[in-house]
């Protein structure tokens, strides 16, 4: 974690997001790595910030919260497959 701020009431998560990431990305790039990013929890990935980061060249991953539709059309892919479990690792991708 590169900064932590404190808010007053009942501001909603991503409220100001947009102000504080690319500035700490800025910060990280110039005095830790050439290459730094933003991971999100549920609570921040709305459109005004993800068009923010994009505009800047800023890559993010975040964690997107529960999604019924998408849930649903995940769901034949959710379940392991028949047999044993391997001994080495498998990765299996699907594209929805």
């Amino acid at each position: 974690m590169l900064d932590g701020r404190l808010r007053p009431g009942k501001v909603g998560t991503a409220d100001g997001a947009l102000d504080v990431a690319p500035d700490v990305v800025d910060r990280a790039q110039v005095g830790l790595c050439k290459v730094a990013m933003v991971r999100m929890d549920a609570g921040f990935p709305s459109a005004t910030l993800l068009a923010g980061l994009e505009a800047r060249n800023i890559d993010d991953v975040a964690r997107l919260r529960a999604n019924p539709a998408l849930d649903r059309e995940a769901a034949p892919y959710m379940k392991r497959p028949r047999g044993r479990r391997p001994h080495m690792p498998r990765l299996w991708t699907q594209v929805l």
